[in-house]
């Protein structure tokens, strides 16, 4: 809950990212971390299939801990599409 929480103050900031204000942003944090040690295609798999993820510009098989927050951004952007 403290990464949400996080998440929710730092939407409340006008240097945020975009990307970082749609509620997907959250979703894809915390699922990608939700289990260790997980590669991204299966940790995201309920939120973005393996193509999505590449067209975001991610590889499928990297893991939570190896992305930045642009690439976390650019997911959310993704997902935003499928997530309503």
């Amino acid at each position: 809950m403290q990464t949400l929480d996080a998440l929710n103050a730092a939407s409340l900031r006008s240097d945020v990212p975009d990307w970082a204000r749609l509620p997907e942003f959250g979703r894809v944090v915390a699922a990608a971390f939700n289990q260790r040690r997980k590669q991204l295609r299966n940790a995201l798999s309920a939120l973005l299939d393996a193509d999505q993820i590449t067209a975001a510009g991610v590889d499928p098989a990297a893991r939570a801990e190896t992305l930045d927050a642009a690439q976390f951004g650019a997911l959310a952007r993704q997902a935003a599409g499928v997530i309503h």
